[in-house]
């Protein structure tokens, strides 16, 4: 799963400009593409490339803010974000019991916790 998500990543970012720029999220839209440069308080040019969405909570998911290119960037980024979410409560689990509490208490407090995919490029 990780070496699809690499290899998706990498085709997505040899995609043309205009190709990536159909998800350009500069001017306040959450998630999409965007270009170093245009993040506010960056002092070098073009020095990274940045794809970035809400996965988690579901009801976040903004589906048009997510790449349809390359082909099966949509299936293997949620399976990705699946599996994250999953290491991410099996941790909150473990804490809990580290402090002494429920199991599930940490999981439970942070059931809307936000998760959000982001994959930079350093061309």
């Amino acid at each position: 799963l990780i070496s699809d998500m690499t290899r998706l990543a990498r085709e997505f970012f040899a995609l043309p400009p205009e190709e990536k720029l159909r998800f350009d999220m500069s001017g306040g839209k959450k998630g999409g593409f965007i270009v170093s440069s245009h993040l506010q308080g960056e002092a070098v040019q073009d020095w990274r490339e940045i794809v970035t969405y809400f996965s988690y909570p579901l009801r976040n998911r903004d589906y048009s803010r997510w790449p349809d290119k390359p082909e099966g960037w949509i299936s293997v980024t949620e399976k990705y974000s699946e599996k994250l979410m999953e290491l991410a409560c099996k941790m909150l689990d473990v804490l809990s019991e580290a402090m002494g509490l429920e199991k599930e208490a940490l999981t439970k407090a942070c059931v809307d916790m936000d998760q959000k995919v982001v994959v930079n490029y350093y061309p």
